[in-house]
């Protein structure tokens, strides 16, 4: 969980994370959002500045005019269902919107980051899980119950891996962190010849991106896989949405070339050059800034007129 003060122009200040911790359950993660919400507030009041509210973006399908949580990954046992927005602000004492993480990652970038300035966009989060946004016209696309913008649940792979949301092949069972991590682990278990072996604990996706960056060649073919899956995904979205800029953020996107060039490759070989040379693909100038920028942002439409 990242909290920051985010000014009505997109700037956000004094970042902090912390550990969700959602095994522990939705009323104990709820408190610790409260906790941060408060310590957050404490620190803008002594800078002399005013608190407006609070924007909450969170993975899922978000009924952002009511604050709740249609549906959510099992990630976040208790989450759907939940009336988040009213919960945290029974507990923060502050007005609170919520949208989806991809949604506010989007609206982040489009305002102050890789995509400022362009009317048709999307952003593509490759975290534990694969999320997004899509920016049509200069605005957000939030669809019917708010569920635009699904990026990591494309199939790639009709008859793939199987995912939890119940499909097959969904771009996130091969390029989310936690694919690429589980990729390495079975490698790693089954004896391949690796620098992560000597690793003494599970393997992150942080720990493939170090193995590759120095030159490990398991590390490397799993952020070319990986990249390679992306790039389909792209050429679908890129057809469906014609966008002038895809922007890349989210953890794994730290592999930058090492998994981009090959997304490119696939992208240049499926698409039409016309369409190929009007779409550019960027790494996010955020990072994880972009969620907090565009959650404040979309509570600063909401709560000030």
């Amino acid at each position: 969980m990242a909290v920051g003060l985010v000014s009505r122009s997109g700037e956000v200040s004094v970042l902090d994370a912390v550990p969700t911790l959602a095994a522990d359950g939705a009323e104990v993660v709820i408190e610790r959002l409260a906790v941060l919400v408060r310590e957050a507030a404490g620190v803008a009041r002594n800078l002399a500045r005013d608190v407006v509210g609070v924007g909450l973006a969170t993975p899922g399908i978000v009924d952002s005019r009511a604050g709740t949580v249609r549906y959510a990954t099992p990630a976040l046992p208790g989450w759907t269902g939940l009336a988040l927005g009213r919960r945290l602000a029974e507990a923060a004492g502050l007005a609170v919107v919520v949208h989806n993480d991809g949604h506010a990652a989007a609206v982040g970038e489009s305002a102050v980051g890789a995509a400022a300035g362009v009317p048709d966009a999307v952003v593509v989060v490759l975290g534990t899980g694969i999320g997004g946004g899509i920016i049509a016209g200069g605005r957000l696309v939030r669809g019917h119950l708010g569920g635009a913008g699904r990026i990591g649940h494309l199939s790639v792979d009709a008859g793939g891996r199987p995912c939890w949301c119940g499909a097959r092949g969904c771009i996130e069972q091969y390029a989310s962190g936690s694919a690429v991590a589980r990729e390495a682990q079975a490698a790693v278990d089954r004896g391949a010849p690796t620098t992560l072996r000597a690793l003494s604990g599970p393997v992150s996706a942080a720990d493939v991106v170090q193995a590759a960056r120095g030159g490990d060649a398991l590390a490397v073919g799993l952020l070319s896989e990986a990249g390679r899956f992306l790039g389909a995904a792209l050429v679908s979205l890129v057809n469906l949405v014609s966008p002038q800029v895809v922007v890349v953020g989210g953890g794994l996107a730290d592999a930058g070339a090492l998994l981009l060039d090959a997304a490119d490759a696939v992208l240049s070989e499926r698409l039409p050059p016309a369409i190929r040379t009007s779409v550019e693909v960027r790494l996010s100038s955020l990072g994880h800034r972009a969620a907090v920028a565009g959650a404040g942002l979309l509570a600063w439409g909401r709560l000030v007129e």
